[in-house]
């Protein structure tokens, strides 16, 4: 898993489109939370990919990342 940010387009064809992200990228996650909120993405907790993978023990993750949504 990466740390990667995509965009749904519903119009016309749709498809998912690459977002460029600038500032602090949080670490790639799975079983995260995210709700919109305005023109912000919030993510909250998950476990660390990196534990599922390797099969190491779960690192849950209790923190939170804001991704502002411009047009």
């Amino acid at each position: 898993m990466t740390s990667d940010a995509s965009l749904l387009n519903l119009e016309g064809l749709g498809g998912w489109n690459a977002v460029n992200c600038t500032g602090v990228i949080p670490h790639a996650r799975a079983y995260h939370t995210a709700v919109l909120a305005g023109r912000q993405m919030l993510v909250f907790g998950g476990v660390e990919t990196s534990s599922i993978d390797d099969s190491k023990p779960a690192q849950f993750m209790n923190d939170i990342s804001i991704l502002t949504l411009d047009k």
